[in-house]
């Protein structure tokens, strides 16, 4: 019985190690994907937002610019940029009020 256990626990070991080296080998860097960098997309989605900030954006008008899906949008823009994206947009918004 106890042969039993440490047996599957090594087959449970190596399973997790393959997995390590599959996702380590083929994952895929969120800074790029098969349709360019998501830096250079979220770079784009700042400059539409400083270009129409007075407008109403939503985040499927983002995520259209973007090519991606809003999670996939909401998620490389906090990890890219290391602020949410409603706390750009509101920054923006405040900054250019206090200007005029």
């Amino acid at each position: 019985m106890i042969m039993n256990e440490t047996s599957n626990f090594k087959m449970d070991e190596a399973l997790y190690f393959l997995i390590k080296q599959l996702i380590e080998e083929y994952a895929m860097s969120p800074e790029v994907t098969e349709n360019g960098t998501n830096k250079q997309k979220i770079e784009s989605i700042c400059t539409f937002i400083e270009a129409h900030y007075n407008e109403r954006i939503t985040l499927h008008d983002l995520a259209s610019i973007s090519n991606m899906n809003k999670y996939l949008l909401l998620r490389y823009f906090t990890r890219i940029r290391g602020i949410t994206l409603i706390v750009i947009c509101k920054q923006y918004v405040s900054m250019k009020q206090k200007n005029y």
